[in-house]
């Protein structure tokens, strides 16, 4: 796995992941075996159909997108870990083309929590309430006493 980070405006990240082919294999044959072993197959048991009448059945688009979402889901909190991020919302995930023999490219977009700066703030209140007392002395020397 190799990962580009993106440091964006307003504390926005996009991490571009790339996974070698033999990467992407191991998630392939991951879901195939799912799909294999939860397949019913008429005239089969569930999950005893042969694999090559099970791939002739499915349809080929939902594997592959089950294998992409797969990816996703083993590849980027291992990303977001590996460059101590701590995103605050649901990625937005994208790709161009997805191809099981070949190196897959995705990225993701999210935000993290702002970072806050505090100035001396004991500073300005110590100044604050210096302020307040010398009001506070001056209002009362002014006011004249009644008797």
């Amino acid at each position: 796995m190799n990962v580009a980070t993106q440091n964006l405006p307003k504390n926005t990240y996009t991490l571009t992941i790339t996974l070698s082919a033999e990467e992407v294999k191991k998630s392939r044959d991951k879901i195939w075996n799912e799909v294999i072993a939860n397949a019913e197959v008429e005239g089969f048991r569930k999950g005893h159909a042969p694999a090559e009448l099970v791939k002739q059945k499915v349809n080929p688009k939902k594997v592959e997108a089950e294998i992409v979402n797969d990816i996703i889901k083993t590849y980027y909190p291992q990303a977001v870990e590996e460059h101590k991020l701590s995103p605050v919302i649901e990625p937005k995930i994208q790709f161009d083309n997805f191809d099981a023999e070949k190196d897959f490219t995705f990225s993701a977009t999210f935000a993290t929590r702002p970072t806050l700066t505090i100035s001396d703030y004991k500073k300005a209140l110590k100044e604050l309430f210096d302020k307040k007392n010398a009001d506070l002395k001056k209002s009362l020397k002014s006011t004249p006493d009644k008797k």
